[in-house]
């Protein structure tokens, strides 16, 4: 039954998206017409990461890939580092 309701589903996004205005809406997915299939789960964040990534600036998982933060990114040459550098003392951008 499965089985089924999948390559049923894929026609039915194939059509779908063939006849959607893509300035209105989104691509569907095999999710939409398939009635077996479960919801992502959602996954709990804390206020913490929020305001890493929106006040801070900052991504999480780079603070955990290099241990030690812009340092550890810094010693290994790689330029992906969780914050932006700052400009030199007196350095005044545009004219």
């Amino acid at each position: 039954m499965r089985d089924e309701w999948q390559r049923t589903s894929s026609l039915m996004v194939l059509i779908a998206n063939a006849h959607r205005d893509p300035k209105h809406t989104r691509a569907f997915r095999l999710s939409d017409f398939d009635p077996f299939t479960q919801p992502a789960a959602s996954v709990p964040v804390g206020v913490e990461v929020l305001k890493d990534v929106f006040i801070d600036g900052r991504i999480p998982e780079a603070d955990r890939l290099f241990a030690g933060g812009d340092q550890g990114a810094q010693r290994s040459g790689n330029m992906c580092s969780s914050r932006a550098p700052l400009p030199p003392q007196g350095f005044r951008q545009g004219g």
